[in-house]
């Protein structure tokens, strides 16, 4: 079985390379690490694929799709989609039990074909080949084009609940504010985790977005010491 962990980077982020390679890949075993990113005109490093897309966060889609392309050529069975800014611990990853579905992540919502959030999913081969020739949205969501491009063939997402939203505070998901009129939840926003194995950094800052690169990629080193 052939895996690859496709980090999905851009060149105006390579900090977030450098932070992945002092990090979390030199633990990986049992899988490839690419960094994939659009055209240069410099030679990419050993570790990085430079695809024929779109290199900005409007251009997801493309390159999520050159991804599956260049996996498929590769002779890939599973490939994990997983944004920069992601801390994973590659040993709980690779024993999750992915490779029993075509389609795994952590659900956003509960519709029949429900979409996982963007920053780390699974698809196996015979998912790949659907996105691989799927025509490109209108949009930059990719994690909705690839769910809808999936539901076509009649493939659901897999939901695990252990790739989690880091905050730093620890609070997943969980909305900050209820409105006066909404019922008492009488049941968690989300379900009780055990085993964590993946975190996206998206710690409020000012009120809106996520940390500045730096501070970003410094939580991202904490996060991975405390969990290792």
């Amino acid at each position: 079985m052939k895996i690859l962990l496709a980090v999905v980077n851009c060149h105006t982020r390579l900090a977030y390379q450098q932070c992945i390679r002092e990090t979390w890949l030199p633990l990986v075993n049992g899988a490839d690490v690419r960094f994939f990113l659009g055209p240069s005109q410099r030679e990419p490093q050993a570790d990085e694929v430079f695809l024929d897309c779109d290199d900005s966060y409007a251009g997801l889609p493309s390159k999520v799709r050159g991804i599956v392309r260049w996996a498929l050529a590769q002779g890939y069975d599973y490939v994990l989609k997983i944004d920069d800014d992601v801390v994973v611990m590659p040993d709980k990853l690779l024993a999750s039990n992915f490779q029993s579905h075509n389609f795994v992540g952590h659900r956003n919502d509960v519709r029949q074909y429900p979409v996982p959030y963007g920053f780390c999913y699974f698809m196996s081969k015979r998912s790949m080949e659907l996105v691989a020739v799927a025509e490109l949205p209108g949009d930059n969501n990719d994690e909705v084009w690839v769910t809808s491009t999936l539901s076509k063939d009649g493939i659901v997402l897999h939901h695990d609940s252990r790739y989690m939203i880091h905050t730093g505070r620890q609070e997943d998901f969980a909305p900050k504010v209820r409105g006066l009129r909404a019922p008492k939840r009488v049941v968690p926003w989300v379900d009780h985790v055990e085993g964590p194995f993946a975190w996206v950094m998206f710690i409020p800052w000012q009120g809106y977005g996520s940390l500045p690169h730096e501070k970003n990629i410094a939580e991202m080193k904490r996060v991975f010491n405390v969990n290792r």
